[in-house]
Order: C-alpha cells, then sequence, then structure tokens
C-alpha cells in the first residue's frame, strides 16, 4: 500500500473524527460561576434552557461551577439538549473537576474553547453569576468561594479575559448592576451588542426557555438584541415567566452597540474639558440631586437620564449643545432601553459613577483611575463637584 493512499485515508478519518466541528449557525457559551449563594438558580436555569425549542443549528454549551454544598461539586460542561423533565439530562461533555470561576483565565479558556470545539457563523457568551458593577467588594462579579477570589475589573480582569477577541455578535451580562459606562469600556469592541441591567436582576435571572425558543426568529443580530431585551422585560411584568405574582417588579434592561462606545467617550471627554472648572455650579448639582441612584452605595445614576434632567435647566448655549451631543450618540448606542416601577424617566440606559459625598468619592478615586473608563477624565469632573469634607 502506498504511503499516499494511507496519508488519504488517515486525512479521511481525521476528517471524519472532526465532524461534529461542522460550522453551526450559533454557538452560544454560558459561563456560570455559580459557586457561591446562586448555586441552585444556576442548576433551575440550565433546566429552563433544556424547556426550549431550538433547531441543530444552534449549539448551547454550558460551563458552571458548582458550589463544595453541591452533590455534584465542582465544574462540569454540558451541550444543552430539550428535555421537559425537571432534571438536567443534557449530556455532560466535560467534568472538570474543581476550577475556579473567579479566575478571568478561566473565563477566557472556556471561551477559547467552545468557540473552537463548537465553530458558528455567529456567536453569544453570556456570564452568569453575581455582579456589582465595576465595584470589587461585597457582591462582587463571579464571585469563587472555594477560592476566595473575583473578576476584578479595575484591576483589568475583564479586558484581559477579553484581549483579541473582536467582533463576537452578542454578549449577555445576566448579573446585577453590571450595565455600567465603566464596564462597557472595558468590554470595548470585542462584542457588537451587550445586553444587561444597570439595576438588580432576581435570581431567576433572564428568561432563558423564552429567549432559546425565539433566537432564530430575528433577520438580523440587531432585531435578536431588541427581542431578547423585550422577552427579559416581559418576563419580570405580573404574571411573566419570572414573576407569578400580581404585583410589579423593578426592571431596568438594555441592549448596547458597542460601535458607537468610542464617540459616546469622546464626547464625555469633551463635556469634561469644557465644564469641570464649574462641576460645582447649581445646574450640575440640581441635576444630579434629582437622578435616581442605583448600586450598594447609590453613588451610581443612569447617564441618559442626568443629562435629560440638566437639560431641564436654564443652561448656557454650549452646555446645552454638549448635552444634546451626548444624549444623541446615547440613542444612537441604545437600541433597546426597557425600564418599569420606577419613579423617573429616561433611566434603563447605563449608569455612570457620580458620587454625591466626597468620602465616597475619595476612598475609590485611585482604583477608579485604573479603568479605561478614566480617559475621558470624569473623575476630574467628580472631583470638582465635591466640597471636601
Amino acid at each position: 500500500m502506498s504511503k499516499i493512499f494511507l496519508l488519504l485515508i488517515l486525512i479521511f478519518l481525521i476528517i471524519t473524527a472532526c465532524s461534529d466541528k461542522e460550522m453551526a449557525e450559533w454557538t452560544i457559551l454560558i459561563y456560570m460561576a455559580a459557586d457561591n449563594g446562586l448555586n441552585n438558580a444556576a442548576l433551575e436555569d440550565i433546566n429552563e434552557m433544556e424547556n426550549a425549542f431550538f433547531s441543530d443549528n444552534i449549539n448551547v454549551i454550558v460551563q458552571i461551577d458548582n458550589n463544595a454544598e453541591n452533590p455534584n461539586s465542582g465544574a462540569f460542561r454540558y451541550k444543552i439538549k430539550h428535555d421537559d423533565s425537571a432534571e438536567i439530562t443534557s449530556p455532560v461533555i466535560a467534568a472538570l473537576g474543581e476550577i475556579d470561576s473567579g479566575d478571568y483565565a478561566t473565563l477566557r479558556s472556556f471561551i477559547d474553547w467552545g468557540f473552537s470545539r463548537y465553530p458558528a457563523e455567529k456567536q453569544a457568551l453570556v456570564i452568569w453569576s453575581h455582579g456589582s458593577g465595576w465595584y470589587n467588594f461585597y457582591n462582587q462579579f463571579c464571585p469563587d468561594y472555594t477560592n476566595q477570589s473575583a473578576v476584578n475589573i479595575p484591576a483589568g480582569d475583564l479586558r484581559n479575559a477579553f484581549t483579541g477577541l473582536s467582533g463576537i455578535d452578542i454578549l449577555i451580562l445576566d448579573a446585577c448592576y453590571m450595565m455600567t459606562m465603566e464596564v462597557l469600556a472595558e468590554i470595548g469592541n470585542s462584542f457588537r451588542y451587550v445586553i444587561g441591567s444597570e439595576d438588580e436582576l432576581c435570581a431567576d435571572g433572564f428568561p432563558y426557555d423564552d429567549i432559546l425558543n425565539h433566537w432564530e426568529d430575528h433577520d438580523s443580530i440587531n432585531e435578536l438584541g431588541i427581542r431578547i431585551n423585550q422577552l427579559l422585560y416581559d418576563s419580570y411584568l405580573p404574571g411573566g415567566s419570572q414573576n407569578n405574582s400580581n404585583f410589579y417588579v423593578n426592571v431596568s434592561s438594555s441592549v448596547f452597540r458597542t460601535a458607537y462606545l468610542s464617540d459616546l467617550m469622546q464626547e464625555i471627554s469633551g463635556f469634561v474639558n469644557d465644564w469641570s472648572s464649574s462641576a460645582a455650579d447649581d445646574c450640575f448639582q440640581t441635576a444630579r440631586a434629582a437622578s435616581l441612584e442605583f448600586n450598594d452605595l447609590q453613588a451610581d445614576v443612569d447617564i441618559k437620564q442626568y443629562f435629560s434632567l440638566l437639560l431641564q435647566r436654564d443652561l448656557p448655549e454650549d452646555l446645552q449643545e454638549d448635552c444634546e451631543n451626548i444624549i444623541q450618540i446615547l440613542d444612537n448606542s441604545f437600541i433597546s432601553q426597557l425600564f418599569v416601577n420606577y419613579p423617573a424617566d429616561n433611566i434603563g440606559t447605563a449608569v455612570i459613577w457620580y458620587p454625591d459625598q466626597f468620602f465616597s468619592f475619595n476612598s475609590l478615586k485611585d482604583t477608579y483611575e485604573q479603568l479605561n473608563f478614566a480617559e475621558t477624565e470624569w473623575s476630574n469632573f467628580l472631583e470638582n463637584s465635591l466640597e471636601e469634607e
């Protein structure tokens, strides 16, 4: 038998062995950092994914890190298959043992493995866990209780996790308080669209059965992003899939198109350059005082609401123009902005750090300067807006 013939047979066997790498339409990777108090909610969400109907054109791949109290402690990878039962029945494609899901390298390893192992025309990533915006204390982002770790955003963990990634279609942040200007600046253009909430999310998180049931109903990523956000919003209305009560809960969610991120940061930089020295003036202070506050420190405000409130003041023409330009870019950036049950208008986009106490600002200023968003020199505006106590 000739060497050429043997080589052809070997090539054929390799191609056959790799047949499961046939290009799909979508690969959706779901990173569940659940080695914490949310483990049971994560398992419920996996079962929710299994209840959905979607075609073989979609790969739904989950990596979950369970906590030590779970009988199946350690980390597992599943390829989600439809099942109507109350149990998780999808095949385990890898048992990883103990991992550190609070280490950004673990997240990046899953991304690289998943998109390589399951190639697709379009790609989405879900990060599922606790969250607290860019802050790295109290409710941290992706905390791992076993390893006493978390993704440290000011230290660059998120941008390091995404280094070299470009143009992945969708990122869903299924964690509290993650839709902030500071977080979006860390993500950059690694993803085309980012979906999340500037406020708390219930432990039930996103309605995965609803979302996966409708994933293939759209002709564009733009339409899909809007639909996902609408399904999230609808699921928390009274009687929705995530709210069995007759009462309204707070829902605030948005879809950000990252193509406008650099324009938005540049416009904010211009605003800071023009008005930082006047930041203690009454118009800025009044708009800040009227803004709805978010996060544990109550030190964040919705960026669109703040500049909309500022526009309600009697402003110099050039300041009014700066505010209008920022709002115009926000309207271009946020293709979906939904909120209900809040005593405010124009919220539901993303929050920006705006403490109204000098101590709060001063204690976090150095940490803030580590963020990409610090390039706008927003902290200079904040410092000038506050009197030292």
